[in-house]
C-alpha cells in the first residue's frame, strides 16, 4: 500500500510541477508562458485520454495470467497487445506531430499577447506524448504483477531527473527547458520498464519491444517530416484543419498499419484474429 501510494505521489510531481515552475522561475513572463503552457497541454490531454481507453481494463486479466503462472500465455497476449498499442499510439504521433501547431493557430487565431506558434514547443510535446504512452504496455504488466515496491526507486529517479533538468534548464530556455526536464524523466522511465519487464516478467520481450519503437519511430519521423512539407503549418478555420487531419491520419493508418505488417506478418494475423474472437464474442 505504501509503495503504491509513493508511486502516486512520483507521478503527481512528475506530471504537477511544470506550471509552478515556469510561475516561480520566470518572474513576470510567467503568467504568459503558463497561458502558452496550457494551451498545449489541452491538445496533451486529449490524446493521453484517447491512448488511456485502449488500456484501461487490461491489468486485471493480466493479473489473473500472472497469477496462474502462464507464463507462454501472457507473453503471446502481451506480444499481440503491445504490437496493436505501438501501431495506435504511433498514428497518434504522426498525427500530432504535423498537426499540433496549425490546430494551435487556428485556436489562438485572435490572441495577440503572446507567441502560440513554436515549432519547438510543439516538436517537444509530441515527444513528451509518446515517451508517456510508450511505456503503458509495459506499466500494465507491473500494475498487473503488483511490483509497485520492487520499482520505488526508479520512480523516485525518474521525479529527480524532471526536477533537476527542468530547474537547471528553465533560466535558459524557459518553457523549452522545462519540456526538457520532462522528456528526459519520461524517457528514462519508459526505457527502465521495458527493461523490467524484459529482466523479472516477461524475459526475452525487452528487444522486441525496443524493435517496434525503433521502427515506428523511423516510420513517423519519415510521415512527420512529408506532412509538414505538405500541409500548411499555419491556418485560419477548423474547417481545413478537419480536411488536412483526416488526410493525415489516413495516411498515417494505411503506412504505419503496412510497416507493421510487412515487418510481423503473423502477429498481425494473431491480432486479427484476437479482434475477429472478441466481435464474436460480443454478438
Amino acid at each position: 500500500k505504501n509503495a503504491a501510494l509513493l508511486h502516486q505521489v512520483v507521478s503527481i510531481i512528475v506530471n504537477n510541477t511544470d506550471t509552478a515552475i515556469l510561475t516561480v522561475c520566470l518572474g513576470s513572463r510567467s503568467l504568459l508562458e503558463v497561458s502558452v503552457y496550457g494551451t498545449y497541454m489541452l491538445v496533451v490531454n486529449a490524446v493521453n485520454q484517447l491512448m488511456t481507453s485502449f488500456s484501461n481494463g487490461l491489468t486485471a486479466g493480466f493479473g489473473e495470467v500472472i497469477a496462474k503462472g502462464e507464463d507462454e500465455v501472457l507473453k503471446k497476449s502481451y506480444s499481440s497487445y503491445e504490437y496493436m498499442y505501438m501501431v495506435i499510439l504511433f498514428i497518434v504521433i504522426a498525427c500530432m506531430g504535423v498537426l499540433i501547431l496549425p490546430f494551435i493557430k487556428v485556436y489562438t487565431i485572435n490572441l495577440k499577447d503572446v507567441e502560440y506558434v513554436r515549432p519547438v514547443l510543439g516538436a517537444l510535446f509530441t515527444l513528451i506524448v509518446l515517451m508517456q504512452n510508450v511505456r503503458i504496455p509495459g506499466l500494465t504488466i507491473i500494475c498487473a504483477a503488483g511490483h509497485y515496491k520492487e520499482t520505488r526507486r526508479q520512480a523516485i529517479l525518474e521525479a529527480i531527473i524532471h526536477l533537476v533538468v527542468s530547474l537547471s534548464f528553465v533560466w535558459k530556455f524557459g518553457m523549452a527547458g522545462v519540456l526538457a526536464g520532462a522528456v528526459c524523466s519520461y524517457g528514462y522511465r519508459s526505457c527502465d520498464i521495458v527493461l523490467y519487464n524484459n529482466k523479472y516478467l516477461i524475459k526475452g520481450s525487452g528487444k522486441m519491444s525496443f524493435i517496434r519503437i525503433f521502427r515506428n519511430g523511423i516510420a513517423v519521423g519519415a510521415l512527420i517530416c512529408l506532412g509538414i512539407f505538405i500541409i500548411p503549418q499555419e491556418m485560419t478555420s477548423f474547417i481545413s484543419w478537419f480536411f488536412y487531419a483526416a488526410g493525415m491520419g489516413s495516411v498515417a493508418v494505411a503506412i504505419i498499419v503496412a510497416v507493421n505488417y510487412l515487418a510481423e506478418p503473423q502477429e498481425f494475423k494473431e491480432l486479427l484474429m484476437r479482434v475477429k474472437g472478441i466481435t464474436k464474442g460480443r454478438k
